[in-house]
């Protein structure tokens, strides 16, 4: 089953208010060639609005490309989209990362992830 994050109930408590606070807050200050890191655990919705916030401007935990994993365990990640953590995979955040920015952003060695638009 390919369900988009869109279409899941994945807000692990983030209720419309937070959501609309949450975009706020990182629109009040994104500017060209920041930085944004979310730490915590996440299932991948709030990584997504962090994503729609700056997609001109970054990162959280991600193991891998979405694209880069055998068809196995992107059905894996496919279907654990609203489990925080499984397998070694944070699912949400590979997922809401592919289905935004495709393959256009980078994994450091440690493992978190960016995007950095040039102006």
């Amino acid at each position: 089953m390919n369900v988009s994050l869109a279409e899941l109930d994945i807000r692990e408590g983030l209720t419309d208010t937070d959501c609309s606070i949450l975009r706020q807050l990182v629109n009040a200050v994104s500017r060209p060639e920041m930085t944004v890191i979310e730490v915590g655990s996440w299932k991948g919705h709030s990584t997504s609005i962090l994503v729609e916030s700056v997609l001109p401007y970054n990162g959280h935990d991600c193991e891998g490309y979405y694209t880069d994993y055998i068809e196995e365990i992107r059905k894996m990640i496919d279907s654990t989209l609203e489990v925080d953590f499984t397998s070694g995979v944070h699912s949400g955040v590979v997922r809401a990362l592919y289905e935004h920015f495709g393959r256009n952003y980078y994994i450091t060695g440690s493992g978190i992830w960016f995007y950095q638009k040039l102006v």
